[in-house]
């Protein structure tokens, strides 16, 4: 009888977050009201299904949206600051310029989103889906992206410094131009992504896979650099000092 005991909690906590993907879908859209892209700081949204929302210019800082449903939102330049949004569904929404800074967003999915100069700064996204997003010029620092399956993303010009991206799946990715400082990509795969120019100053490649067919032109590294073996990166320019 006691060993039936973890594989009955198994199986029980199995069966809560399939029901809770299940609600996720299949939750009616709320209506959405003009009243919506002014301030819902600290709003309790979570399991509502928003899709369709403008939410341009609101303040959701510290919101519960854990489980919510944002699919095709207008976000732009919105305050998503610290919220709690755990599993919430973001695909095929325009966050560009908005602020996600220390949110928790672990298992969240951002497929096909479009996220031009955000901020996830500080932002946990464990397990998260990035699949075909666009971040061109997005900040990144300091994020836990553990796990990410983030195939086909743009990158570009992306500050990732500090970023963890351990075990990630980064094929096709593009990392142009981006800033990975201390960036650690051990046992991602990379296979036929683009470092174009990108600075790896400090970075962590141990143990990637695919960097045969990855594209490391005009990239550059340093002695901190943990690179595989086979791939030798000019040395990186010093930074200008900041006035």
């Amino acid at each position: 009888m006691l060993l039936l005991r973890p594989l009955l909690l198994v199986l029980t906590v199995a069966a809560a977050v399939t029901s809770g993907a299940s609600a996720q879908e299949n939750a009616a859209p709320i209506a959405w009201a003009h009243s919506y892209s002014g301030s819902c700081a600290d709003c309790a949204l979570a399991g509502r299904n928003l899709s369709g929302w403008n939410l341009s210019d609101a303040d959701y800082r510290g919101s519960d949206l854990a489980g919510a449903t944002l699919r095709r939102v207008v976000a732009h330049s919105a305050n998503f600051s610290d919220t709690v949004a755990i599993g919430a569904d973001f695909r095929n929404s325009d966050f560009s310029t908005a602020s996600f800074r220390g949110a928790e967003l672990s298992g969240a999915r951002f497929e096909q989103a479009t996220l031009l100069a955000s901020n996830f700064a500080g932002a946990r996204l464990t397990s998260g889906r990035m699949t075909g997003a666009v971040l061109i010029g997005a900040n990144f620092e300091a994020a836990e992206l553990s796990q990410l399956l983030a195939a086909g993303s743009d990158f570009s010009g992306a500050n990732l410094t500090l970023v963890n991206l351990r075990q990630a799946d980064l094929r096709g990715a593009v990392f142009d131009n981006a800033v990975l400082v201390k960036a650690n990509l051990s046992e991602a795969d990379i296979s036929g992504a683009s470092f174009r120019d990108s600075r790896l100053s400090g970075a962590d490649l141990r143990g990637v896979r695919g960097a045969a067919s990855a594209a490391f032109d005009g990239a550059c590294a340093d002695a901190g650099s943990q690179l595989p073996a086979d791939l030798e990166l000019a040395p990186c320019p010093e930074m200008p000092a900041s006035r």
